[in-house]
């Protein structure tokens, strides 16, 4: 009696493969162009109307509107916040890539080909990034069979953030999450 034994032998993903799949599940291959999403969040014990506008590109704006009213925004150099105090300040250091690097993620821009992070593969579907221009370094976490990112672990001075993305929804060419949670760091909402 002979016996055959087939052994598929699976190429180690790349760098380049996982980009490549995240652009293609999240539509940002099809799609470069602006976008705006609106609805409802909540955050610290509160509902808001949120509106989030981006660009296609780096930039973005993020007004939420409720009882604890916050607007942030990256215009390409300088990141922003506009808190209840009705002051705006500039974020530095932490605070700055904290709020880039939640936002590209996501909308998928952190997988557009000009992108301004570095990325680093680290096992299958984990990648480690950290913007070109920052210093914390987060791990993405991809859904290994749809693409999707489904986690965000950010190292900063207060402590481990987890950002979650889930329920995904198709909105003309791309899909977002519906369902964004955070805890830890400084920020356990």
């Amino acid at each position: 009696m002979v016996a055959l034994l087939f052994i598929a032998i699976q190429a180690d993903p790349t760098i380049e493969t996982c980009v490549s799949k995240a652009a293609i599940a999240c539509g940002v291959s099809r799609d470069r162009g602006g976008w705006e999403l609106t609805g409802t969040t909540q955050s610290n014990g509160t509902t808001a109307h949120t509106r989030l506008v981006c660009d296609g590109g780096d930039r973005f704006v993020e007004i939420d509107r409720g009882p604890i009213a916050v607007s942030t925004g990256f215009d390409g150099r300088t990141a922003w916040t506009l808190g209840p105090s009705g002051v705006p300040h500039r974020d530095i250091l932490e605070d700055r890539d904290v709020n880039r690097l939640v936002k590209w993620v996501l909308n998928g821009d952190w997988c557009r080909p000009a992108a301004p992070v570095q990325l680093k593969l680290t096992g299958a579907g984990t990648i480690l990034m950290t913007p070109t221009d920052g210093t914390v370094p987060a791990t993405l976490t991809l859904d290994p069979v749809t693409g999707l990112p489904k986690s965000l672990l950010l190292s900063t001075l207060g402590g481990d953030r987890n950002v979650n993305f889930s329920a995904y929804k198709q909105f003309g060419l791309r899909r977002f999450p519906t369902h964004v949670s955070a805890r830890g760091g400084d920020d356990p909402s």
